[in-house]
């Protein structure tokens, strides 16, 4: 009698363990590649904190002065944001870091006054801390509008009204979208 060869199964054969290796080297190396771009990012985004906080404690009522002895340098900064009130031994750790946050905020992008209480609530800060930093990091809430209306059109073309319209989406009031269309031309 012939002895009959017994068929293996898919996943009793080597090829499919030679595969199955494959893909789990590939996963583990597109998990690697996540797990080091997004320690670059935090990285970078630490870097860019700390140098906007020493550009925040540069802050001169005018303009930016450098630290460098040898070769002093003014230059003006794109957003002028400084604090409204001086801190009191009453204002919390948490209050001041809300503070500092919503300055490091302002001082690479702009916000509505909602949308900046969002971000430092999604950053974890309570309500009223939040509060105590966008009440008083010192913004000029209109400048906010035409720097974000900027930015809308820098990106993509707005009737003056979806303009308006997307600013107020993005938090701003009635009053603050009009004035920003207006201060980029429309």
């Amino acid at each position: 009698m012939e002895k009959q060869k017994k068929d293996k199964t898919f996943y009793q054969k080597w090829w499919f363990w030679v595969i199955v290796g494959f893909m789990f080297l590939g996963v583990v190396n597109v998990i690697s590649d996540s797990f080091s771009q997004t320690a670059n990012v935090v990285k970078t985004f630490e870097e860019e904190t700390q140098e906007t906080n020493t550009i925040s404690d540069n802050y001169n009522s005018e303009n930016l002065v450098s630290t460098d002895n040898s070769n002093t340098q003014t230059t003006t900064p794109t957003q002028t944001t400084t604090p409204a009130v001086k801190e009191s031994d009453e204002t919390t750790i948490g209050e001041k870091n809300a503070l500092d946050s919503a300055l490091s905020y302002l001082n690479v992008m702009s916000f509505s006054y909602n949308g900046l209480i969002e971000q430092l609530e999604y950053e974890g800060y309570t309500h009223e801390q939040a509060l105590y930093g966008v009440d008083n990091c010192g913004a000029d809430w209109n400048e906010q509008a035409t720097l974000t209306a900027q930015s809308y059109l820098d990106i993509m073309p707005f009737s003056r009204e979806g303009l308006i319209e997307q600013l107020e989406y993005g938090g701003f009031t009635r009053e603050q979208a009009e004035y920003g269309v207006e201060a980029v031309g429309y």
